[in-house]
């Protein structure tokens, strides 16, 4: 019939325009992470950021940002998220502007939705803005990690692994409570050229799955930036393997 060829047309061409606003979305978060990362790289390691993120981890209503956890994971099915990272631009009166999730998901995406309701405490700096990534527990809200923290547990702004690119923005896996074992998991990260990973997938492990699932967690959170003057056209394939010993995590180079 004529209607079900004209239903069909119009679906497909419908299908073809959602596709088309998400690669528009997927290239507008990759090109506000790339410019996001190099700021963050320029701001990470000085004195202000080194005070902001104090004042971040001891001021953040968690109260405020378990209750939005709680609506966001009511309202999506999927698997439960441990931690999740918000990168965006600190507004000069305590909101986050429009903060691209770290990992992409229909919960992370809710809590971006919420953003605006949440206050954060004052940034330092100039009539732009100061640029962040932080780390939240998917439970308590808590600040797990900013951006330019300092870490035993990985190297900043080094090699790590056998990639030869500079991580801006590095959380740690989360052990599970209670974990005690020895073990060690690797991944394969695709990282794409503007510094986000696509796609994180795990390779050999020791550890039992929540550690494992842990590592693949955090591993999609992180943010790379290339130096000036280099250019990656393509995605690149990056193995990182991460032990676990008496409840710590390290990056074995």
């Amino acid at each position: 019939m004529k209607w079900q060829a004209v239903v069909a047309a119009c679906m497909a061409a419908f299908g073809a325009m959602l596709c088309q606003a998400n690669a528009r979305a997927a290239g507008n978060s990759d090109a506000r992470i790339q410019s996001l990362a190099a700021q963050i790289r320029k701001t990470g390691s000085g004195s202000q950021q080194r005070a902001y993120s104090k004042l971040l981890h001891q001021s953040v209503n968690a109260a405020v940002m378990r209750n939005l956890e709680q609506r966001c994971s009511s309202a999506n099915r999927g698997p439960k998220v441990q931690t999740f990272s918000l990168v965006g631009t600190m507004r000069l009166d305590g909101v986050l502007t429009a903060p691209v999730p770290l990992p992409d998901n229909g919960f992370t995406r809710c809590m971006v939705a919420k953003m605006d309701s949440v206050t954060f405490p004052l940034p330092p700096g100039n009539q732009r803005g100061w640029p962040v990534a932080i780390q939240f527990d998917g439970r308590s809200g808590r600040v797990l990690y900013v951006s330019g923290d300092r870490q035993r547990a990985l190297p900043r702004y080094r090699t790590i692994g056998t990639s030869s690119m500079p991580w801006v923005y590095t959380p740690v896996p989360r052990v599970p409570s209670g974990f005690a074992s020895t073990c060690k998991v690797s991944v394969w990260l695709s990282v794409n050229p503007q510094g986000r990973v696509q796609e994180v997938d795990p390779d050999e492990s020791t550890c039992p799955s929540s550690m494992k699932m842990a590592v693949v967690e955090a591993a999609s959170q992180w943010i790379y930036v290339g130096t000036p003057g280099t250019r990656h056209e393509d995605s690149m394939d990056v193995r990182l393997e991460f032990g676990v010993k008496l409840g710590r995590v390290r990056v074995n180079l």
